[in-house]
């Protein structure tokens, strides 16, 4: 539905873009010649969730970093239901200040406004940046390169059911298991794990986010026009999200799954070595393919 009813109809290709976003590829690179250039990318988050404005913030700056780039600043916009009162749209751009202060970026704009065509806040992210040498250059994908990814899968999905379902999880868990999920939004962020593969030579990176990690790898194998074999027992996953999971009659792996890093690489284990030496857990899941099966 993507390529049929977005992509195609619109020709989403920027003149003066080095690289365009599209599928398998979450943020788009704009070249100005010798005046440099801006990596720019857009997240938008809907569910209820006091965490809303936090993980809108970190998602856009992690596409900016999962394309190479350095994250500098966002701009907030914010679609309010009537009646919603100005000491809750001034608690989320204080909230938004003190994320954009924690990474280190500004908090370029804001913007509000309200419609009947909502119930709850709606929150959209702008993240913009700054390129590197590496992002500007083209890396391609080719078949034997190594798939690796950061973390565990599915930990904002398991987040926000525990913080939306906590009475209920709590009737059938102990509270010290759903307190810990509650938190797993604190993984969110994949801004170290993308500086540490940048400097140990990864070709592309790709967040992983909508649709689970069963999405983000069919995506990747269709932006790099290639196949791939991922072994679905390598998958890391916490033993409480899949104790979640199946409680909640949902699949772990088409779950929210922000907070993961997808790379390709030449030396899958020296990836995963180069993350131990800064602390993040990293695994070889699989590798890329020469044809267009999608195998796991």
């Amino acid at each position: 539905m993507l390529k049929r009813s977005i992509w195609q109809p619109a020709s989403i290709h920027p003149q003066n873009s080095g690289k365009s976003a599209g599928i398998g590829d979450d943020c788009a690179f704009f070249s100005y010649g010798d005046s440099g250039g801006s990596i720019v990318a857009a997240e938008s988050f809907t569910l209820p969730s006091d965490r809303a404005v936090d993980c809108a913030i970190i998602k856009a700056l992690n596409k900016v970093a999962a394309g190479k780039g350095l994250p500098t600043g966002i701009i907030l916009s914010v679609l309010l239901p009537p009646g919603f009162a100005e000491e809750g749209l001034k608690a989320i751009f204080v909230q938004a200040k003190e994320v954009c202060r924690l990474h280190a970026v500004e908090l370029i704009d804001g913007y509000a406004e309200v419609s009947d065509g909502v119930n709850r806040p709606i929150i959209t992210v702008t993240a913009m940046g700054e390129p590197t040498n590496e992002a500007s250059a083209q890396s391609m994908i080719l078949p034997g390169q190594e798939v690796v990814v950061s973390k565990w899968i599915a930990l904002e999905g398991t987040a926000l059911i525990a913080s939306g379902c906590t009475e209920r999880l709590a009737a059938r868990f102990p509270t010290q298991l759903v307190e810990e999920v509650c938190k797993y939004d604190r993984y969110l962020s994949i801004l170290s794990e993308a500086a540490c593969a940048i400097k140990t030579g990864v070709k592309v990176m790709v967040c992983a986010g909508n649709g689970g990690i069963f999405a983000t790898l069919w995506a990747l194998a269709e932006s790099a026009g290639l196949g791939i074999l991922v072994n679905l027992k390598s998958i890391p996953v916490k033993q409480e999200t899949i104790e979640v999971c199946e409680y909640m009659g949902v699949n772990p792996y088409e779950l929210l799954c922000g907070g993961m890093l997808v790379m390709v690489t030449d030396d899958g284990q020296g990836m995963v070595e180069a993350l131990a030496r800064v602390n993040i857990s990293g695994t070889v899941i699989g590798k890329m393919t020469a044809g267009h099966d999608r195998i796991i």
